[in-house]
């Protein structure tokens, strides 16, 4: 049986695009897209690994709106449990690519699913079918 790996990845939204990371050359899945996040660390809530990946990742400063949902992904090689939670970006921050290949900001209906990391097909989906609130920085 395959060890269960929890992460936290972020769906942050403004105007009408969300944010999307590129996952770094050499890593599992590299070079495609993911709503950015990652491993929770032991002795770390949730909450807590959202917002320190983020920083890591891409040199923001966020505040989290709420929980969105959560999946159970299998690959072939691992299971990912995610936790996805709606965040907004803190006034005056602006993301930069530190521990990723890139970032977009793009609308979630132009997202092309075969660039997209697997398990985030699926969230998107929901994102597509039920929609986000208008999230602004503060």
């Amino acid at each position: 049986m395959k060890s269960v790996i929890t992460v936290c990845a972020a769906i942050i939204k403004e105007n009408s695009k969300v944010l999307l990371a590129q996952r770094p050359k050499g890593s599992h899945l590299a070079l495609q897209w993911e709503f950015p996040g990652g491993k929770i660390m032991a002795g770390e809530t949730p909450e807590q690994c959202i917002l320190r990946e983020l920083k890591e990742e891409l040199n923001i400063e966020t505040e989290i709106i709420k929980y969105f949902d959560s999946i159970l992904f299998a690959y072939p090689e691992k299971e990912v449990e995610i936790n996805f939670y709606i965040c907004r970006i803190k006034n005056g921050s602006r993301p930069s690519p530190l521990q990723c290949a890139s970032f977009i900001w793009i609308k979630p209906e132009e997202i092309n699913m075969t660039d997209l990391v697997p398990a985030d097909r699926v969230i998107l989906h929901k994102i597509l079918k039920s929609g986000l609130p208008n999230i602004r920085a503060t």
